[in-house]
């Protein structure tokens, strides 16, 4: 509701009476706000009441409980009535987030100067989005911009993923290939970064992992997910726990059913979803400890739980997709619109052949990529 100077009434603040009495007829509607705000930017005065529309809606998320509230503003743009040189024009835009916790921003400005109201939850992280999507940059999981390389490797169809905190030029690798090893560094280097991170969805049976090789060539910390059975990593990871690269946040969720130790990897609205998730498919689950009923509930379980604008990114694709969204997958992809009986049934029958590097890349990646001499390529 929008509370128009009353021009009437010859008093500094024309209308702001109005407005009061508004939100005083919400209280007599036993409705308090959840925020209200008063400021004075010249040449503007605002009044702002945040009222929730509906009692919190509880969400049940793991073992997570969290409440996304419904809000209703109420604010008010009144022009002081002071003599000026010539009139300004000034505007007013309030606008909200539903993003772990809500987040609510109102901005304030004219030609030559603004200003942002930030309230405790947190606004200057949905203006700073905001800013970042005009420049095409990515957001972070606390809203901070970071780049966002999607690096592909034709011979294993296998994406790496190359995320840098765009403050501290700090980086992570996510599903790193030994071939692509030099393409990896030169990129850093022409972008100016410094890999903290090497990490892998899980122990890949189609490709020798680079993360072993970006270690020695970088210093950079590798990582994999504690239950894959690896060894030699630096960091051993299990459910909630997260990596920072400035103020960069990933955070860590188990999937597991394509292996023991699949992993996917969040960082604000994006998913690095491994083998456990792909565009219009899935991992498959006759080897390396592989699980239908155990990976279709970690989709439809976990992966499901997100919003549907969330992006997903995969380890692999095989028909020239790039990233798709959950919703997306929800709606299209052909095995996840089965039954669990159903779906069981499917992986089971798919027949596939075994992957032609597994006798080599299980066990250099059990030790994060380094060659094993006793191993061959022959069955």
């Amino acid at each position: 509701m929008l509370a128009k100077a009353d021009r009437r009434f010859p008093q500094p603040f024309p209308g702001l009476s109005q407005v009061f009495r508004e939100i005083f007829s919400q209280f007599l509607f036993g409705r308090r706000p959840a925020v209200m705000s008063f400021g004075v930017l010249n040449p503007l005065a605002t009044v702002i009441a945040l009222f929730p529309g509906h009692p919190f809606r509880k969400r049940k998320t793991d073992s997570v409980v969290k409440s996304e509230p419904t809000v209703e503003f109420i604010y008010a743009e009144i022009q002081p009535n002071l003599p000026r040189r010539r009139p300004r024009t000034t505007s007013l835009m309030i606008a909200s987030a539903i993003a772990r916790p809500p987040r609510f921003i109102a901005a304030f400005g004219n030609k030559k100067r603004s200003a942002i109201l930030t309230f405790p939850t947190g606004m200057k992280w949905f203006s700073l989005k905001q800013r970042c999507q005009k420049k095409g940059m990515e957001t972070s999981g606390t809203g901070e911009p970071m780049e966002l390389r999607q690096l592909f490797d034709k011979e294993s169809s296998t994406y790496s993923y190359l995320i840098a905190d765009a403050g501290s030029r700090e980086a992570i690798i996510i599903d790193p290939v030994i071939e692509q090893r030099e393409r990896d560094l030169k990129l850093i280097s022409d972008l100016g970064l410094k890999l903290r991170y090497a990490i892998d969805t899980h122990v890949h049976a189609d490709h020798v992992s680079g993360l072993d090789g970006l270690r020695e060539r970088t210093g950079c910390l590798v990582g994999i997910s504690k239950k894959s059975g690896a060894k030699e990593a630096d960091l051993f990871f299990t459910e909630g726990d997260q990596l920072s690269v400035g103020k960069t946040v990933l955070e860590i969720y188990e999937t597991p059913g394509h292996t023991n130790g699949c992993l996917t990897y969040r960082m604000g609205d994006q998913l690095f979803t491994g083998d456990a998730l792909l565009i219009r498919g899935c991992g498959r689950t006759d080897f390396q400890q592989g699980n239908a009923e155990t990976l279709f509930l970690s989709i439809t379980q976990k992966l499901w739980k997100f919003p549907d604008e969330t992006k997903i990114y995969p380890a692999h694709d095989y028909k020239g997709f790039t990233w798709s969204t959950i919703g997306e997958e929800k709606r299209c992809n052909p095995r996840l619109v089965k039954s669990k009986t159903e779906f069981i049934d499917l992986m089971k029958n798919l027949n596939l052949p075994e992957p032609k590097m597994i006798r080599v890349a299980v066990p250099s990646n059990l030790r994060c990529g380094k060659p094993d001499s006793h191993v061959t390529d022959e069955p």
